[in-house]
């Protein structure tokens, strides 16, 4: 399996000047803890889409992973670096925001999953701010901030595992995105696009812990709930 890691922007919300990946939780950075977790699951090969701060990403991956520099962070979103990114979307393939702190169990029942497969937590998607995921018969229908409330059947993680023929589809998709004039946009966009003629299963973890880190109480929260549950109630105490 591949992995491709969107993490070319800055946590400019949270007040702090570096990369969202490079966010320290109970002593390790998000994207270390994303690297061991891949590794885990008998992921091969990791890319990383970079921009901000590209130098530090650089050093922290220590040759773990390939780079792949989005050049424009300033003036785009995730859905270009995606498109940076897509030589990496072959064969089965990880996509994972670099700002997301998640329990291995995820990414262990995403890795046995057949075909494509997106986490989605049932509690969550009901503010503006969430990715919300439309579902039915098992099956992500819609997703986006978009949506409806009343619509979701959850909040997507901003993680998933890719069949090979999705993982193609969806770096064509945002290619098609891209030449629209859309960089400004989501990633998820392009998942919307292709989700008809695309299955995804649902992924339910509502009941393992995981966030977003986007404000400072995310940040807050990850710290002092999502580690301790992850590593264990030490890691409250160096973080």
């Amino acid at each position: 399996m591949n992995a491709l890691v969107l993490a070319a922007g800055r946590g400019a919300r949270l007040g702090l000047d570096l990369p969202k990946c490079l966010l320290e939780v109970g002593g390790r950075t998000l994207l270390d803890r994303q690297l061991d977790a891949f590794e885990r699951v008998g992921v091969e090969r990791v890319s990383v889409v970079v921009g901000y701060g590209a130098g530090a990403v650089a050093r922290a991956c220590r040759g773990r992973a390939a780079l792949v520099e989005n050049r424009h962070f300033a003036t785009t979103n995730s859905l270009y670096s995606l498109w940076v990114g897509r030589d990496a979307l072959r064969g089965e393939t990880f996509l994972i925001n670099g700002d997301v702190l998640a329990d291995q169990g995820i990414y262990a029942r995403l890795a046995v999953a057949r075909g494509s497969a997106m986490a989605v937590d049932p509690s969550s998607g009901r503010d503006a701010e969430h990715m919300k995921v439309v579902a039915s018969d098992g099956r992500v229908r819609r997703i986006g901030k978009h949506l409806p409330p009343d619509r979701a059947a959850g909040e997507s993680l901003g993680l998933m595992k890719l069949g090979a023929a999705c993982a193609r589809a969806l770096g064509r998709a945002a290619a098609d995105l891209v030449a629209e004039g859309r960089s400004r946009t989501w990633a998820p966009a392009a998942l919307d696009r292709i989700l008809d003629r695309h299955p995804v299963e649902v992924a339910d973890v509502g009941d393992a812990p995981w966030v977003e880190i986007d404000f400072p109480e995310d940040l807050h929260y990850a710290r002092r709930v999502v580690a301790p549950k992850i590593d264990g109630p030490a890691v409250a105490r160096v973080s």
